[in-house]
């Protein structure tokens, strides 16, 4: 009497439920990696910034103070090169898409101030990739000067240097603790420094 083999192989339960496995897998592989991958873009962002500090804090040594100090005005300019284009097709950081003078700023409106900073070392790279969940929404890194008297947004504090990134965050703690987060939306948060006049 011969015995009969039992065929082996999956049945399509079997073979159902290791799809569905595999895609769970698939799905918190992918979740992570674009968690390290903004971890990783943000920590890059922080580093050039204080890279531009050091720049400035090598210019104020040899100058004696940050550049325009002296100046009455408020003004405001990118930092570095390789910004997306705004509006007018321009390069421009901050928030590109904005029309307002007071929330955008070309490239080149900055480079006399990176000729001189270009004087004193080497000017961090230029990775210029918009943070928040809008195509472009904010741009950094960006400098803003506002006079020892003052400055037009009492919101922010007084006169001085304030240096700015953009990180993709809802969450303030996400800045240094030597940094102030003054602002955030659309999955975007500001981080800034201060470095007073004298």
């Amino acid at each position: 009497m011969k015995k009969q083999r039992a065929t082996l192989g999956f049945t399509i339960v079997e073979l159902l439920i290791v799809i569905v496995v595999i895609a769970i897998l698939a799905a918190i592989a992918i979740a992570a990696y674009n968690g390290m991958q903004k971890r990783a873009l943000n920590t890059a962002r922080i580093t050039e910034l204080r890279q531009w500090v050091t720049l400035l804090e090598l210019y104020k040594a040899h100058e004696g103070n940050y550049p325009r100090a002296g100046e009455s005005g408020y003004t405001m300019a990118c930092l570095g090169v390789g910004f997306p284009q705004g509006f007018d097709g321009q390069p421009r950081c901050r928030e590109p898409a904005h029309t307002n003078p007071d929330f955008s700023v070309t490239e080149a409106e900055g480079a006399g101030l990176m000729a001189d900073l270009a004087q004193y070392g080497r000017m961090p790279p230029a990775n210029k990739k918009p943070a928040g969940d809008g195509a472009g929404f904010l741009v950094g890194p960006w400098i803003e000067f506002r006079p020892p008297a003052g400055a037009p947004y009492p919101g922010y504090g007084g006169g001085g240097v304030y240096i700015t990134t953009a990180i993709d965050s809802n969450d303030p703690n996400d800045c240094p603790s030597s940094f102030t987060s003054p602002w955030g939306g659309n999955g975007a948060r500001m981080c800034t420094m201060r470095l007073s006049y004298n």
